[in-house]
């Protein structure tokens, strides 16, 4: 278990917004090796590459609930990677007092890894800006999928960020709105 903690801890990740557990490798001995004592301590993959993807990485992924939960142990309690799987996991343990704080405190555990990265972030604010909006809507102005943008919506409306209720303007309409009561967010710490 220790081999797998140093190895998840330096070369696994955690992803921001599936919260799917991935290691992954260029060395095929060290991918076969994780994979036999992951079995032995009854922590079974989800996902197994049988071949090395286009950059001769070899990938290990955990999916199901109940494995990520098993997860947490592969990685060093109170780290970043650790602390987010725990909120995908458990939902975040931390509050905030506004808007700016929540904010705040988003952008600290998930930070953009590049321009075009997607955050919690630019999702909040999209509904705050669009008020109302439709999945569709904040897709269209985050430019994101309609995939992407749903599981972001979810999500934040799991953590209590975000409230959805139904609309009929000649049809049904799933709408976002922020929730007013900021005692109910979940935001990481």
């Amino acid at each position: 278990m220790s081999f797998c903690l140093g190895a998840f801890t330096f070369d696994g990740c955690v992803n921001y917004r599936t919260g799917y557990v991935d290691f992954s490798t260029k060395s095929h001995e060290l991918f076969t090796e994780t994979i036999k004592i992951l079995n032995t301590v009854g922590i079974r993959p989800d996902f197994i590459s049988k071949q090395a993807d286009h950059f001769g990485r070899w990938v290990i992924r955990f999916r199901k609930h109940e494995n990520l939960r098993k997860c947490l142990a592969l990685f060093e309690p109170m780290t970043k990677k650790w602390m987010r799987l725990s909120d995908h996991v458990f939902g975040p343990s931390g509050n905030a007092r506004d808007m700016g704080e929540l904010l705040k405190k988003f952008d600290n555990a998930y930070p953009r890894v590049n321009s075009r990265a997607l955050t919690f972030s630019d999702v909040i604010r999209a509904v705050q800006k669009l008020k109302k909006p439709t999945s569709g809507e904040v897709s269209s102005c985050i430019e994101r999928g309609y995939t992407t943008t749903y599981e972001f919506l979810r999500k934040l409306e799991r953590w209590g960020v975000l409230n959805s209720g139904n609309q009929f303007q000649n049809m049904y309409r799933k709408i976002w709105e922020i929730n007013e009561n900021c005692e109910e967010w979940r935001v990481p710490i």
